[in-house]
């Protein structure tokens, strides 16, 4: 009856830790990047498989009642290791974008605007401001005119936009959108638009 050698069982101590280290790495991938998890998968059963032969699982033990009639060789460290960075290159991108959020959107010409228009980036400069005038509530409210190279719209400005959009200023508007008052286009910023002061006056 033969027993486990002390040496091949400390080996495969020390190739499980290798596993186990490199499976770290897979893991901090995985938080970074959820896609590719049933390629990867199929990789950490690979490691598994080299570990694991069949009919031969890790924690097995030998008694002297079971008589081994085939040895079974332990995996060597570097099939391990090379099944776990087969793990890591599956959930690894061939590139990595950047975020939506951080992608620069591109900007409307004034000449291209039209009635309906949603989304509408700008940038130009203040060629006129009205006069400000006050509503029932208290609100300050004007127009002015925005200029680009193709041509000028009509900007509604309303409350703190007022005391930004100087005439002369080269500003930008980020989300607005374009609607129509008395058969003139008017472009507004509104609630979830934004204006910028890129060069003051």
């Amino acid at each position: 009856m033969s027993q486990p050698q002390p040496q091949k069982i400390d080996q495969l101590h020390i190739e499980i830790l290798e596993v186990k280290s490199a499976l770290a790495g897979i893991t901090e991938l995985l938080t970074e990047q959820r896609e590719g998890l049933a390629a990867f998968g199929k990789a950490l059963q690979d490691c598994v498989e080299i570990l694991q032969p069949a009919g031969h699982p890790l924690r097995a033990s030998v008694t002297p009642q079971q008589p081994v009639t085939q040895p079974v060789t332990p995996p060597t460290a570097t099939e391990v290791v090379k099944a776990a960075q087969t793990a890591a290159t599956a959930v690894q991108p061939a590139a990595h974008p950047a975020p939506a959020a951080a992608e620069k959107t591109g900007l409307n010409r004034i000449a291209d605007l039209k009635d309906g228009d949603k989304k509408v980036n700008v940038t130009g400069k203040i060629v006129a401001v009205k006069d400000v005038r006050k509503t029932q509530t208290g609100k300050r409210v004007t127009e002015a005119v925005i200029s680009d190279h193709t041509g000028t719209i009509k900007l509604s400005l309303w409350n703190e936009q007022i005391d930004l959009a100087k005439e002369d200023s080269i500003i930008s508007i980020e989300n607005g959108y374009v609607n129509t008052y008395q058969d003139k286009l008017i472009l507004n910023i509104g609630l979830y638009g934004k204006l910028t002061v890129e060069a003051p006056p």
